[in-house]
C-alpha cells in the first residue's frame, strides 16, 4: 500500500508504511484517554423501539431490526422492496423502493403505542420522483380511517414534507416548507419528527420547519401494521426512492431545537475519544476525520484522504468507517478485538473422519462438528463437505443435495444442517439468568429461492428460538450472508458444563410438529422450524450450501457482526480434537513370551471433552508375534490410550501398531 505521510489538526505528524489499519491504530494511540462517553443522538438505546440500518447483501429482502429497546419485530418486504447496495447514507447500502407495490411492514406491538408520551420518528430520505404525493412511514387501515391512524409521514405533491398524528377522529399536522424532489433538492436529506410534552416538530436537515404546533392527550393507538414507505395498510401513495436509518423512539424527544443530524449510524455507540471516521460528504473522496481528546468534535487528518488515488481504491479490511481503537462497537467496524467466535469448526477446515466423502445417512459427519441430521421417509439427500472457495476466503462449504424428493412433508419430517455447542462454549452468554446477553448468528447460505428456518435451542426442557430466513428469486442459487440478531434469554436451565447445553439447527424442511412461533423464545420440545417454511425436499434439482458461520456476542448492542475471519487451521484443529481425534498411533516393541500380555502405549494431543469412546481403528504392521488384529483399548483420564494385546508366539523383537480414533462427541 501507498505510504501516507499527515499530520492531526492539533500539530501531531506521523509516518504511515503500515496498512490503513495499522495507521488508525497507531493514530488511536496518540489521543487515548480515560475519556467518558459523549452521548448523542447516533444512540440505539432503551428509547429505541425501531432501529432499521437497511445493511446487506444487494437485493437482500431480509431485514433486521436492531432495536434495544424493543421487542424482536420481523419485517416483511412487499413487492420489489429490497437493499439497494448502489446507494446508502451510512454504509453501503440502504432501502429501496419503486413505488409501485414497495414497502415494508410489521404486525402492530406494544412498542408503536405513542399515547400522550414524547417520541422521535426520523430516517434519512432521497427521492426518485416528483409531483406525487409519496410516505415514508404510516401506521392506519386499508381504508384510511381516520380512528385506526397513529402517525404518518409523507412528501405532499407539493414537494414539502408533512408529518401527522390522529386523536380520534382530527387530524393533527406539521408541514414544512422545502421542496423534496428528484430535481429540487435531489439527494440524501434527514427528517426528524418529534413530540416534547404537548409540542410536535418538524425537522429537515436539522432545520425546524413549520413552527411548533400544540397537542394535548394521546395519539390514537392503532391496530394495524406499521409499514415503512407506505400510510399503512393502504397501498397507495407508495415511497419511489431510497430510505436509511429508519428508527422509531418512544419516551424520548430527541430533538427540540436545531440540530445537526447525525454524523454516524444510529446503533454505532456514541462517539469516543480517538474513534474514526469516514466524511463522506467532503469531495471528491471522502475525508477521515478522529475524534478530538476533549470528545468534543471531529478533527480532520490532514494528508490522509480516505482514498489515495483512482488506482488505490480503499475497501474491505481497508476501509476506515467508524473504527473505533478502544473496542467500542461501530457501524462497519474494522477493529474488533475480542470477537469470540463460538462455533467449532466455523469454516468446515477440519474433517478428521470422512473428508470430503459424501453420505446419504443421518446423523453423518461431513466436516468436525457439522451434522446432517435428517427425519424424513422416502427422501434421500447426499451430505458432503465440499471444496470451492466463499465470499470470505475459506475453502470449503457443507453441501445438501436433493437426491430423492419428498412431495409432501410429514408431521415430524425435518432436514438440516446441526452443530451441538457445550456448555462451556456459551457460557459466557449467560443465558438463563437476569443478565442473559444477546447473541448476532452471522452465517453464508446458498439456496433455491423459499423461506427457510434457523433456531437455537437448548436441552431439556429445550426453548427454542427460531426465525425465518428469506431466499429471493434474485438471490437463488447464489452466495447470501444472513445475519440475525437473537435477544438473550434469561429463562430456562442453561448448562455451564462439558455437556450438550445448545444446538445450532439450519433446517431445510420442517414439518408441522417442528414448527412453532417465530423470533421468540419457546418452550416448544422439538422446535427448530417456522410456519409456511419451504419444503426444501420437494425437488431433486436442490443444493443447499452452509459457509461461513460465526455466533457472537453482541457486547455493544450495535446488532453487526464482526468482520468475518477465517481461523487458523492448525488452533481449529486443536479445537475440533476436543471432540474427535484421529491418527492415534499406539506401539510396542520388545520380547514377546507367548501368551504374555503386553501395553501399548499413546497420548491424545488435547485433553478431550470427556473420556472418549473408540470410534474406528486399523491394525497396522504386527509381525507372528501377535494376532493380526486391535487390542483391548482403554483410555485414562481423557488422555491417555493404551492397547492390550496377547502375544501367541515366543520370540526376540516382537512389536505391533494400530491406529485409532477416538470420539468424545455429544
Amino acid at each position: 500500500m501507498t505510504q501516507h505521510d499527515f499530520t492531526i489538526a492539533d500539530g501531531l505528524g506521523l509516518a504511515v508504511r503500515e496498512d490503513l489499519q495499522s495507521a488508525l491504530q497507531a493514530l488511536a494511540s496518540l489521543n487515548s484517554g480515560p475519556v467518558a462517553p459523549f452521548a448523542v443522538a447516533g444512540e440505539n438505546d432503551a428509547y429505541t423501539k425501531v432501529m432499521l440500518h437497511f445493511d446487506g447483501p444487494d437485493a437482500s429482502t431480509a431485514i433486521t431490526d436492531n432495536a434495544v429497546g424493543g421487542s424482536a419485530h420481523t419485517w416483511t418486504a412487499a413487492g420489489n422492496a429490497q437493499i439497494d447496495t448502489a446507494q446508502g447514507k451510512f454504509g453501503n447500502s440502504s432501502l429501496l423502493l419503486d413505488g409501485t407495490g414497495d414497502y415494508l411492514s410489521t404486525p402492530d406491538h406494544a412498542d408503536f403505542t405513542l399515547g400522550a408520551n414524547d417520541f422521535t420518528i426520523e430516517c434519512w430520505f432521497k427521492s426518485n420522483s416528483s409531483g406525487t404525493s409519496e410516505y415514508l412511514w404510516g401506521q392506519s387501515d386499508s381504508s384510511g380511517t381516520v380512528t385506526t391512524i397513529s402517525t404518518r409521514c409523507a412528501r405532499a405533491i407539493s414537494g414539502v414534507i408533512t408529518a401527522q398524528a390522529y386523536q380520534g377522529g382530527s387530524l393533527v399536522s406539521v408541514v414544512g416548507t422545502t421542496i423534496f424532489t428528484n430535481a429540487v433538492n435531489p439527494g440524501w436529506h434527514h427528517v426528524a419528527y418529534t413530540r416534547s410534552g404537548n409540542t410536535l416538530r418538524l425537522f429537515i436537515d436539522g432545520v425546524q420547519e413549520g413552527g411548533d404546533v400544540a397537542i394535548t392527550g394521546a395519539i390514537n393507538d392503532s391496530a394495524n401494521t406499521f409499514r415503512v414507505g407506505a400510510p399503512g395498510d393502504i397501498v397507495a401513495n407508495l415511497w419511489n426512492g431510497w430510505i436509511d436509518e429508519f428508527r422509531l423512539s418512544v419516551g424520548v424527544a430527541r430533538w427540540t431545537a436545531a440540530f445537526t443530524p447525525p454524523e454516524i449510524a444510529h446503533g454505532g455507540g456514541a462517539p469516543y475519544a480517538g474513534m474514526f471516521w469516514l466524511d463522506t460528504t467532503v469531495a471528491p473522496n471522502g475525508q477521515l476525520k478522529m475524534r478530538n481528546q476533549a470528545n468534543t468534535a471531529w478533527i480532520g487528518v490532514a494528508g490522509f484522504p480516505a482514498k489515495a488515488s483512482s488506482a488505490e481504491t480503499v475497501t474491505g479490511t481497508d476501509d476506515a468507517k467508524y473504527v473505533t481503537p478502544a473496542g467500542v462497537a461501530a457501524r462497519d467496524a474494522v477493529v474488533q478485538p475480542g470477537h469470540l467466535n463460538h462455533i467449532v469448526n466455523p469454516a468446515m477446515q477440519i474433517s478428521q473422519q470422512n473428508g470430503n466423502t459424501a453420505s446419504t445417512v443421518s446423523g453423518y459427519f461431513p466436516a468436525d462438528q457439522w451434522q446432517f441430521v435428517m427425519v424424513a421417509a422416502g427422501a434421500d439427500v447426499t451430505a458432503a463437505r465440499v471444496a470451492s472457495i466463499t465470499p470470505g476466503g475459506s475453502l470449503y462449504r457443507f453441501r445438501l443435495s436433493v437426491t430423492t424428493a419428498l412431495a409432501a412433508l410429514g408431521g415430524s419430517d425435518f432436514c438440516s444442517f446441526h452443530q451441538p455447542l457445550e456448555g462451556t462454549k456459551i457460557a459466557d452468554f449467560m443465558f438463563g439468568t437476569a443478565s442473559a446477553k444477546r447473541v448476532i448468528l452471522r452465517f453464508g447460505f446458498k439456496a433455491p429461492a423459499g423461506t427457510y428456518a434457523v433456531a437455537l435451542r437448548g436441552i431439556s426442557p429445550y426453548p427454542a428460538y427460531t426465525t425465518p430466513i428469506t431466499i429471493t428469486a434474485g438471490q437463488a442459487n447464489a452466495d447470501t450472508v444472513q445475519t440475525l440478531v437473537i435477544p438473550g434469554n434469561p429463562a430456562g436451565s442453561w448448562l455451564t458444563t462439558n455437556a450438550r447445553s445448545m444446538e445450532l439447527y439450519i433446517s431445510i424442511a420442517t414439518g408441522a410438529a417442528h414448527n412453532t412461533a417465530s423470533n421468540v423464545w419457546t418452550p416448544a420440545t422439538g422446535a427448530i422450524g417456522v410456519p409456511g417454511a419451504t419444503n426444501g425436499l420437494a425437488s431433486t434439482s436442490n443444493v443447499f450450501e452452509l459457509f461461513d458461520v460465526g455466533l457472537y456476542l453482541d457486547d455493544d448492542v450495535s446488532g453487526i457482526p464482526p468482520l468475518w475471519e477465517t481461523p487458523d487451521p492448525a488452533e481449529e484443529l486443536l479445537a475440533c480434537q476436543r471432540y474427535v481425534v484421529s491418527g492415534v498411533t499406539t506401539l510396542w516393541h520388545g520380547t514377546a513370551l507367548s501368551g504374555s500380555q503386553y501395553t501399548a502405549m499413546a497420548y491424545l494431543p488435547v485433553e478431550m471433552r470427556a473420556n472418549p469412546t473408540l470410534l474406528a481403528s486399523a491394525v497396522g504392521e504386527t509381525p507372528a508375534l501377535f494376532p493380526n488384529a486391535v487390542g483391548s483399548v482403554s483410555i485414562y483420564n481423557t488422555k491417555t490410550i493404551y492397547e492390550l494385546r496377547t502375544a501367541n508366539t515366543t520370540g526376540p523383537s516382537g512389536f505391533f501398531t494400530s491406529t485409532l480414533m477416538f470420539s468424545a462427541r455429544m
